[in-house]
């Protein structure tokens, strides 16, 4: 169940095929975008080791591995287009 502030961004999001969410909150928007059908695939960036970890734990949890990329980075810094 997402926040009301994170519902409210969902909403917002067009469908795509990748989309990066740069302070992801634990990859929660992510994994309901994925689920919905809005995106075929994310990259999280966190830029402090524990919402890092928190995100990764997320993703696993929900079996999202092949659909979302958690990174550890200073906003797009490290963002690839891979």
């Amino acid at each position: 169940m997402l926040s009301n502030r994170l519902n409210s961004i969902l909403l917002q999001i067009e469908p795509c095929e990748t989309l990066c969410d740069i302070g992801s909150d634990h990859a929660l928007l992510a994994i309901e975008a994925i689920k919905q059908s809005i995106v075929d695939r994310v990259i999280c960036v966190e830029n402090k080791k524990g919402p890092f970890m928190r995100g990764l734990d997320n993703v696993k949890k929900h079996k999202l591995e092949d659909k979302i990329e958690v990174i550890l980075s200073d906003g797009a810094l490290n963002v690839t287009d891979q």
